[in-house]
This record gives structure tokens, C-alpha cells and sequence, in this order.
């Protein structure tokens, strides 16, 4: 039997941003030669053949979603079909039954859709397919830092931990995954702000838009007047809600008022 794996070397993510991945060409010069965004060639994936080459191969209409730890790939025996994990060695099914959508192991548990799409049948999975919990949610996000975001009930959402217990009491109008500074988005009916394990505020200010914490410092959206109207900008903000210059990491007092 021919032996086509994920095991091999060509699983491996090649994604990593540097000057060969560029053309040689420094930030601004990649800039000008390809003004936002448009027209970048898409980059060579090897993994990309080899999940061709198991489809050909295993009959698999799709396969991706390759992860390290657990060695398991999300696949499917045709389009928009029932989707289930595969064995990066042997690229056989890894268990015997099916879900109706499986996403990509991240910590070792996975997102499955058991049941219709848009009920409450949404939960996570451990390597040999059975429940995580007994739990169901309207949607469940990847587990980040040992949380996931989740829809508790409609139009209200907030974290879980890996027993599938809810994080904590509060509920928010939407909320986004934990990162290393131990912060997720958050909204509520006055904008979006972030908050800890706990579910608690980091800070009181809310804004219209906020993105995730990445090297302490998080992109932030809101109103700031300018002459007789007002101007919608966007600046970076520390972990205190600070709005801060992310050059000289000082906080800009005219955005604090």
C-alpha cells in the first residue's frame, strides 16, 4: 500500500512571514509593489498537494485541518457531506461515527455540529470523537488558554472551560478568545471593551470596535472630535483601556478625555 501521510514533513505550516516569503522586498517596498493587498501571489503550500494526494488516494472529497498533538485531520466523503477525523499516519477514520461539521483539534479538543447547523447542538469532541461534555451551545469556538467562546443561548454569549462549565455568570452580546495577556473581547449594550477569566471589565471605557491583545497592546476604534464635528479613528490601547502611542508605549492624553 502506497503510504501518503500528514506525517511527514509537507504537514508542516509554511506561512511564516520573513523577506523570502516576500520576494526579498523590505515592508515598504512590498507595499508599494502590491498597494492593499491586491494582486499577492498566492504562496506554494506543499501541505496543500499532499492533501490532494490523500484525497485521490483514500477517496476523500476534503482533508485539512492537520494538528501536531493529537496527529488528526478533519476530512469528508463528499461535498457539504458528514465530516469526521482521520489518523495522520494511516489516514483512516478515527472513529466510527460522523458529525455534520468537525473543525481542526486545537488543546486537544475539537468543534463538532451534532445535529442541525443552527440549533443548539454545538460542543467539542476529545481525539476518539465523544463528547467533551454533556452540554450543548448555540456555537462553540475554538478552546484558547483553556477557554472557548460560546453562544449560551440566543444573542447571548460568553466562555467555558474544558468541561463545557460556564467561566462565569455574566452574559455579553458577543465575546472573542482569550490570548496570551489573559483578555477576550467583550460587548454590551454601551460598545466593546475586553475582560478576564472572571468575566470582569479589564477597564470601564467602550468602544465601537476592539480587536485582540496581541504584545500587550490591542487596536481600538471610537469617536474623537475634530473641530466642530467628530471623526471615527482608530488607536491602540494597553490593558488598563489606556488609548497609548504603540511606538513610545506613552498614553495620549487627548484620546483619554
Amino acid at each position: 500500500m502506497v503510504k501518503i501521510g500528514f506525517g511527514s514533513s509537507l504537514g508542516a505550516s509554511f506561512s511564516k512571514y520573513d523577506r523570502d516569503d516576500h520576494e526579498g522586498l523590505s515592508p515598504e517596498e512590498w507595499r508599494r509593489k502590491y498597494p492593499q493587498g491586491k494582486g499577492i501571489p498566492t504562496p506554494y503550500d506543499p501541505s496543500r498537494e499532499l492533501s490532494r494526494a490523500i484525497c485521490k488516494h483514500y477517496g476523500y472529497h476534503r482533508v485539512g485541518g492537520f494538528d501536531i498533538a493529537t496527529r488528526l485531520a478533519w476530512a469528508c466523503w463528499k461535498k457539504d457531506g458528514p465530516m469526521f477525523h482521520i489518523f495522520a499516519t494511516s489516514n483512516l477514520q478515527a472513529y466510527p461515527w460522523t458529525f455534520a461539521r468537525v473543525s481542526k483539534f486545537q488543546e486537544r479538543l475539537a468543534r463538532v455540529v451534532d445535529g442541525h447547523e443552527y440549533g443548539k447542538c454545538h460542543c467539542h469532541i476529545t481525539p476518539d470523537g465523544k463528547p467533551a461534555y454533556s452540554e450543548r451551545y448555540f456555537y462553540v469556538g475554538n478552546f484558547s488558554l483553556g477557554f472557548a467562546d460560546v453562544e449560551i443561548s440566543k444573542g447571548e454569549f460568553g466562555h467555558i472551560n474544558r468541561h463545557g462549565e460556564l467561566a462565569y455568570d455574566a452574559r455579553y452580546l458577543n465575546v472573542g478568545h482569550f490570548t496570551t495577556s489573559g483578555l477576550a473581547q467583550a460587548k454590551d449594550a454601551n460598545g466593546w471593551f475586553h475582560v478576564d477569566h472572571f468575566g470582569q471589565p479589564s477597564y470601564s471605557r467602550r468602544f465601537l470596535q476592539c480587536g485582540p491583545f496581541n504584545n500587550g497592546l490591542a487596536s481600538v476604534e471610537f469617536m474623537k472630535k475634530k473641530g466642530d464635528g467628530v471623526e471615527r479613528v482608530r488607536r491602540c490601547i494597553n490593558s488598563r483601556g489606556e488609548v497609548i502611542d504603540p511606538i513610545s508605549l506613552q498614553v495620549l492624553p487627548e484620546d483619554n478625555e
